[in-house]
């Protein structure tokens, strides 16, 4: 759950959540609702059932990853991306294992009715809205992947995505455009 610090704090910035809408690949709005949010014209969404599970899974979801794996995790909160001070992630947990491996983690609740969209364990198939996400998680915390962690109800699935500076470039540069056009 975002403290009202980490709420402020991503108005001023384009986060994984936001970079999503604004390339029109989200079923939570585009870049319209991303432009009302930063500039304050749009009140809070109240939270729907399914939103208010995912909030009370994930750290179920983060044990759960954690037990599975054997990594450590720790709670970054929200990170501005070092180079890129537009740029902004909150990973919901970063994953170390040993002294030098560490990923962003991502812990996900899809519902019933959008289980279906999840692929294999250990694969990448995961709904193409959470990619964008993933990738600015792991420009900022500064990692090789972000384990999307999801429980589809029978299992928990994890779904390394890697990496992609050529996408983060891309994602950027778009989130970059957007900001200096529309806010």
């Amino acid at each position: 759950m975002l403290t009202d610090e980490q709420k402020e704090l991503r108005k001023h910035h384009v986060t994984g959540t936001d970079i999503a809408r604004i390339l029109n690949l989200s079923p939570y709005g585009g870049p319209l609702t991303v432009w009302g949010e930063k500039l304050g014209l749009l009140e809070s969404v109240e939270p729907t059932e399914a939103m208010e599970r995912g909030t009370y899974l994930e750290r179920g979801i983060l044990d759960w990853y954690a037990a599975k794996t054997g990594a450590k995790l720790r709670m970054p909160g929200t990170v501005v991306h070092r180079k890129y001070p537009l740029i902004a992630a909150t990973p919901d947990a970063i994953a170390v294992y040993g002294l030098s491996e560490y990923r962003a983690v991502d812990a996900k609740a899809p519902t019933p009715w959008t289980q279906r969209q999840w692929g294999e364990d250990g694969s990448d198939d995961i709904p193409e809205h959470y990619i964008p996400q993933a990738i600015f998680e792991s420009a900022v915390a500064e990692t090789t992947q972000t384990d999307v962690t999801a429980d589809i109800g029978t299992a928990l699935r994890i779904y390394p995505v890697k990496y992609d500076d050529e996408l983060f470039q891309i994602f950027r540069e778009a989130a970059e455009k957007f900001w200096r056009h529309h806010v």
